[in-house]
């Protein structure tokens, strides 16, 4: 059916859905979404950022306890990259005209950075490091603070390109273009967290 075979309907699609191509669908969806719907699911995902943002600090607590430093520098950037923009990504890749405008992904995606960095800031400083002082304090709430929301800003300038691409040609989304943005900010992700870890080896 179409070109996308995970399609779930709420029930039987009628006859002329079935011979209709992924373009005349797309068209048909851009024509029912209002402009005030697509800012109402970018709410919304803007507000589910938070809860999420707990699953995936979750998972990276697992993952480091159950493996330990390469966590820090390998798996959890990649574990915390991807669960910062996941939300636009399915987005994007199932119903892209719920977007309306690039600024709208890139809103996600950034709220997602926000929630993961506020989150992590308060599990340190609370849990981990409950006597810090000033200046890791100031560190926490800007640098890691700007690595996280730049990051995902990386990963949300490929999704923009997936959905772009989709729209403009009228084509099922392809999540390739995406892939080397998001793979930037894992990268830039682990670099820091690398940088960090070995400043703290030798005392600073």
């Amino acid at each position: 059916m179409w070109e996308e075979p995970a399609e779930v309907f709420p029930q039987l699609p009628r006859p002329d859905e079935l011979s209709a191509g992924y373009a005349q669908w797309l068209d048909r969806r851009l024509r029912a979404t209002s402009t005030a719907r697509t800012w109402l699911i970018t709410s919304l995902i803007v507000l589910a950022a938070g809860p999420w943002a707990i699953c995936g600090a979750l998972l990276q607590e697992l993952c480091t306890i159950l493996w330990g430093l390469p966590v820090l520098v390998l798996f959890g950037p990649a574990i915390e990259e991807i669960m910062k923009v996941a939300l636009p990504l399915v987005i994007v890749e199932k119903r892209p005209h719920l977007f309306r405008f690039t600024g709208q992904i890139i809103v996600c995606c950034v709220a997602g950075g926000l929630a993961f960095a506020a989150l992590e800031n308060a599990i340190y400083l609370s849990a981990y490091i409950p006597d810090a002082p000033r200046t890791v304090v100031v560190v926490r709430w800007t640098a890691c603070v700007l690595v996280h929301v730049g990051c995902s800003l990386l990963a949300g300038i490929g999704i923009v390109r997936v959905w772009s691409a989709a729209l403009a040609r009228r084509v099922r989304p392809q999540l390739g273009p995406a892939m080397p943005w998001l793979a930037a900010a894992i990268v830039v992700h682990g670099l820091y967290n690398g940088v960090a870890i070995t400043l703290e080896s030798f005392g600073r």
